[in-house]
């Protein structure tokens, strides 16, 4: 979920009973990347995920909350810094970028989604080995109930048909993206399609 404060709002304002829920696009690359591995003998033309209002309305709260703990803490340094002249520092540099971090950045993963924040990170799979599979994708952000539905469809599909992933293999990418495209993934919707195609594509051997 990429979309800004006030768009948010505007999609909570056209809800107002807050029984709804929003459709997001997939991002046009991933449904390209995905076109011919869902199901064989079809073409994906387009993909979304469902998103519930109580799921937008506790973005817009978070938002709400950090910056106005970040507007008291700054109040709190300094009572006058609102008053401050363009030139002036009223709170030094390093401790406002740490106000900052503290309030806005800090426990990201937290963010209306309840998620571990991991940065992206490559890996090499050995062909077959599950174990360097299952902690790369740990590594990435994957939570563990995730890994484990990619093992026992692994189990189930061994082997890639031709260059094709199995329907379970590929079923499982695509809930991924859906994760990263309404947020409870931290990573893009194209970046998620491209990592997970790459370390399946390693662990069963494909080009």
């Amino acid at each position: 979920m990429r979309e800004g404060v006030a768009a948010l709002e505007h999609l909570l304002a056209d809800n107002k009973d807050g029984n709804g829920e929003f459709m997001i696009s997939w991002d046009a690359n991933a449904s390209i990347l995905f076109g011919d591995k869902i199901y064989q003998g079809y073409q994906l033309r387009s993909a979304w995920t469902s998103v519930s209002s109580s799921f937008v309305a506790g973005v817009v709260s978070t938002i709400r909350n950090r910056v106005l703990d970040f507007v008291l803490e700054i109040e709190a340094e300094n009572p006058n810094a609102g008053e401050a002249s363009p030139d002036a520092m009223p709170i030094p540099s390093e401790q406002v970028t740490q106000i900052v971090n503290n309030h806005i950045y800090g426990n990201v993963g937290n963010f209306a989604a309840g998620q571990k924040f991991t940065q992206k990170s490559t890996a090499t799979i050995a062909q077959g080995d599950v174990k360097s599979l299952e902690q790369a994708l740990i590594d990435n952000g994957i939570e563990e109930s995730d890994v484990t539905e990619i093992k026992s469809a692994l189990e189930e599909e061994p082997k890639a048909k031709g260059e094709n992933f199995g329907p379970k293999v590929a079923s499982w990418i695509g809930k991924m993206v859906g994760k990263a495209a309404e947020g409870t993934w931290k990573v893009g919707t194209t970046v998620a399609g491209v990592l997970l195609t790459g370390y399946l594509k390693q662990y069963y051997g494909l080009p």
